[in-house]
This record gives C-alpha cells, sequence and structure tokens, in this order.
C-alpha cells in the first residue's frame, strides 16, 4: 500500500510502512520519494497520464508523519522493469477512472463530435 503525503509545500507518493499508535496519536511510518524530485502535484500528474512513477529515496526520505499529512491512498505496486525494490508505480485511484476514460475517449479521433 502506498499514499500521498503533503510534506512542507509539496505532494509526495510512498510506500506505506507501518502504522504506529502512541499516547492516542497515530503515525504513519513512509518511505517516500526524494522531496527535491517530487512534482508539485502527484494527483494532477496521474489525472493526465493515470499512473505516477516514483523511485524511493534515501534513508533521509524515511519519514514518521502525523496521520493529518495523508492526502490520499495509492495503489502501488513495483516497477518490475527496474529496480523493484526502489522503483514503484502508483496508479489512479479507482474513483477516478471514469473521469480519466471519458476525457481520454473523448479526445480520441474515434470519438464522434457532439453537437
Amino acid at each position: 500500500m502506498g499514499a500521498r503525503i503533503k510534506v512542507g509545500n509539496k505532494e509526495v507518493a510512498g510506500k506505506l510502512l507501518s502504522v504506529v499508535k502512541t499516547s492516542g496519536r497515530t503515525w504513519l511510518l513512509i518511505h517516500t520519494e526524494e522531496v527535491v524530485n517530487a512534482s508539485s502535484k502527484v494527483s494532477d500528474t496521474m489525472m493526465k497520464d493515470f499512473v505516477y512513477k516514483f523511485s524511493l529515496g534515501d534513508f533521509n526520505s524515511i519519514r514518521l508523519v502525523d496521520v493529518s499529512c495523508l492526502t490520499a491512498p495509492l495503489i502501488v505496486f513495483p516497477d518490475y522493469g527496474r529496480n523493484t525494490k526502489r522503483d514503484f508505480i502508483a496508479v489512479l485511484p479507482k474513483r477516478k477512472w471514469a473521469t480519466y476514460f471519458k476525457r481520454e475517449l473523448r479526445n480520441s479521433t474515434c470519438w464522434p463530435a457532439s453537437s
């Protein structure tokens, strides 16, 4: 499982490692992509391309963040054509698939022109 989280003014993708509960608070242990390399808006990239490819950063990219930093869950799986321990692909959330495919069909040359 993966997640999109806010880090500063950027939204980054990551692989969820664990959920930690202490003193009534919930934290996420998440290994994210490098913030410097991150797109400013992961969700915009996924709405345009359906998938978002990212590489996990080094040890400094493992974060313990409050659950309030979570912006959305993600379907994340290894990029089997690359390094499967570091390179991942996130897929557009299923609830947005209809919007994506409708837009793609309307933009295709096969869709009849609307009056």
